[in-house]
């Protein structure tokens, strides 16, 4: 598990205690959750004033969630929401105090322009744009605040601070929005005064990565300040370049503001924000390493109750504040109720409760309870912070790189997630255990069982310190134990394989995709005779000079390499917007042409066990079949299609995930019929078959399963 927190996500798995009772799997439709692991980084919870069992949280790759028994369990609402990128990074979230159904949510990516402010009336059944903008919902500071306020003397005013566009100003609930406010700002918080005529908005100097708003493309500065408007949002006063990263208004003092300054300070301005003095007596002071997101002495989190402020460490520990006091109060933390979803990752002893916290909320119908988000978890108190209970259940924020089906037990699955390495099936996706790999492993691109030996497995993914895919795993027992394979020949410096393809003839044998430009003993293909110890570049073809194949574990795309039974195979090429075949025994490869292809990049290959020579490669746009080892093709879906998969026991059948679900055809592709779209996520989801059930991972919520019918087709 890295210890930072990238700006991509960063999750960690969940595993349910063994023997231990839990909720039922949450379905949505006919899909059923694999409960593979909740978590992700929860940036906030929120309590409904109106109703005290309905609480929401939004996440930062997961989307938004509902419960409606007080957080005990929790349902996705992100299949609620429009498909379009970006839209399962939820920034912040405003329930109407009002009415427990209406919700607004900032939402929109930090690496793709657009998305907006949100708004639902029917408890997120249904989302409508209300107004298009920028947030940074898995951005740099996404920890800090809020991007949504709304006044608490009128529910209808609210303003949204977004990226680089200003504050945008509702006042009807959140129907219509009008702009205004400093531009060109990176926001953090935005806060009312408890009397509603005041608001304040922090904002730091922050570089963007890829997109600021459509039309606006590569690397900008956006600028920092701290700004109050006296006019309810209409008018906006700089008051000095630096600012809070959050900040509360005293309870009992108007005007009187409590902030967190550089995550290692809490300060207090008493007239008005024209100065700010230090205001951390009782707080544990040091200083954390820039990239500590766990520290003792870092602070991300502050709240207000009816006569106390709360300040929150990012390891869980809250501390107290009365109303206008002067010294803060360590809330000693007697105990912490994990539950049936409580796991850890290979014993490795980090501390899970309260890592790089985010955020801390009180329920304004009971002081005593609070909530609290870290990187993994929501976690709630009724009890002033005395005990702490996980309430997790039906949160799912695991990103999955890839899906194999066993070719000797069709109730075997083999997946590879982010950020948790191995996972496995032995009962058809319904549940999954996680197994570590030897001295790393952290991030599984592939997993390709040998269709030569019964138990032999091969596995690509990051290595001891790495963070990108470089490395070979081997498995002799159907994945219960691994061992990192030589890769003698390999160069090491700058390796970088996401793909890794099993042969059909013996079980030594496996192809991998090396990132780089193709040259012999740099990037292309790889062949290994004797399990992963010894390789041979077998790039030849293939355009030297020019990378053939991915480098990033974030660049889309799934298996580039594949073997049928009959020894054929085939590479896909996304930077080189290609597709190659290699013929058994030949010693080249030879670029083919698909019909109708209008140069876009493969998405990935499969190939189809039980017909020889029989491959499936798909890109955004279509599907095409060859069953004569890729020498001629023919298109079988005019179509957005992502991943493909076929079915080691049912030869003809195929499954494609693409951007709007899950289809399958019993006919080689001939025919297709979509799946139920209640699946949450409906995503290029990375899709396998198990000997009853159609089994589909996604790119930020976790696993699901949807059970097949007596004709191999799933109901409606």
């Amino acid at each position: 598990m890295m210890r930072v927190v990238p700006a991509w996500c960063a999750v960690l798995a969940f595993l349910p205690t063994p023997g231990s009772a839990a909720a039922p799997a949450p379905a949505y439709g006919a899909w059923h959750s694999s409960r593979i692991g909740g978590g992700g980084y929860i940036l906030g919870t929120h309590f409904s004033p109106s109703d005290p069992l309905r609480m929401y949280a939004n996440t930062d790759v997961g989307g938004a969630y509902r419960s409606d028994d007080g957080g005990r369990t929790w349902r996705m609402l992100l299949g609620a929401f429009p498909r379009r990128e970006g839209v399962a990074e939820v920034r912040a979230l405003s329930v109407d105090p009002r009415n427990a159904d209406a919700v607004l949510a900032a939402v929109g990516g930090a690496h793709a322009a657009g998305i907006g402010i949100f708004r639902t009336a029917d408890g997120g059944g249904t989302w409508t744009l209300a107004q298009e903008t920028q947030f940074a919902g898995n951005g740099e500071r996404r920890w800090d605040g809020t991007a949504l306020a709304r006044n608490p003397r009128n529910p209808d005013h609210v303003l949204a601070a977004a990226v680089n566009d200003g504050v945008w100003r509702s006042v009807d609930g959140g129907r219509s929005w009008k702009p205004g406010g400093p531009r060109g700002l990176y926001p953090s918080d935005i806060a009312w005064s408890r009397d509603g005529r005041t608001a304040w908005l922090c904002a730091h100097r922050q570089k963007t990565w890829k997109t600021l708003s459509p039309g606006q493309k590569g690397e900008a500065e956006l600028d920092g300040g701290f700004y109050r408007s006296a006019d309810a949002g209409l008018a906006w006063k700089r008051l000095s370049d630096e600012s809070p990263d959050e900040l509360v208004e005293d309870p009992g003092k108007p005007g009187m503001l409590y902030g967190i300054f550089g995550w290692k300070e809490v300060r207090r301005s008493a007239d008005r924000e024209r100065s700010w003095v230090p205001w951390s007596r009782g707080l544990a002071l040091g200083e954390a390493k820039s990239d500590d997101f766990a520290s003792d002495w870092r602070y991300q989190a502050l709240a207000v109750g009816p006569d106390f402020v709360l300040c929150a460490s990012a390891t869980g520990t809250v501390y107290r504040l009365g109303a206008g006091g002067r010294t803060w109060t360590r809330m000693e933390r007697k105990g912490v109720e994990k539950g049936s979803w409580w796991g850890t990752v290979a014993g490795d002893g980090w501390r899970h409760f309260g890592a790089a916290l985010a955020g801390l909320s009180v329920d304004p119908r009971n002081p005593r309870r609070w909530a609290m988000t870290d990187w993994f978890a929501i976690w709630q108190t009724e009890d002033e912070g005395a005990g702490w209970k996980l309430t997790i259940d039906g949160v799912e924020e695991a990103v999955i790189h890839h899906l194999a089906q066993d070719p000797f037990d069709p109730d075997t699955v083999h997946l590879g997630m982010a950020d948790n390495g191995y996972f496995r099936s032995r009962d058809g996706g319904v549940s999954f255990e996680k197994i570590g790999f030897p001295g790393g492993g952290a991030n599984v691109r592939m997993v390709s069982p040998s269709p030569a030996r019964r138990g032999r497995i091969y596995a690509v993914g990051s290595s001891t310190h790495g963070w990108e895919s470089s490395q070979v795993y081997v498995s002799d027992d159907g994945g219960t134990s691994w061992k990192r394979a030589a890769m003698r020949g390999i160069p090491e410096k700058d390796r970088a394989c996401n793909s890794i393809a099993a042969g059909p003839g013996e079980a030594g044998e496996a192809w991998l995709a090396v990132a780089g430009e193709v040259r012999p003993g740099g990037g292309g293909t790889w062949v290994t005779r004797d399990g992963g110890e010894n390789w041979t570049w077998a790039g030849e073809g293939l355009p030297e000079g020019r990378d053939a194949f991915r480098r990033g574990i974030w660049d889309a795309g799934g298996p580039e390499l594949a073997v049928s039974s009959s020894g054929d195979l085939v590479a896909a090429s996304r930077p080189g917007k290609a597709v190659f075949r290699r013929g058994r025994g030949a010693g080249r490869w030879e670029r083919v042409r698909l019909p109708g292809d209008e140069g876009g990049a493969p998405w990935g290959v499969a190939t189809d066990p039980g017909v020889p020579a029989r491959f499936y490669v798909s890109d955004w746009w279509r599907l095409w079949r060859t069953d004569d080892g890729g020498m001629n093709w023919k298109m079988m879906r005019d179509k957005e299609t992502g991943p493909v998969a076929t079915d080691a026991g049912h030869p003809a059948r195929v499954v494609v995930g693409g951007p709007d679900g899950v289809a399958v055809s019993v006919d080689a592709g001939a025919s297709w019929r979509d799946l139920d779209r209640a699946l949450p996520r409906r995503d290029y989801d990375r899709v396998v078959f198990t000997r009853d059930r159609i089994v589909a991972g996604t790119s930020g919520n976790g696993v699901f399963w949807a059970a097949l019918n007596g004709s191999g087709d799933v109901p409606r």
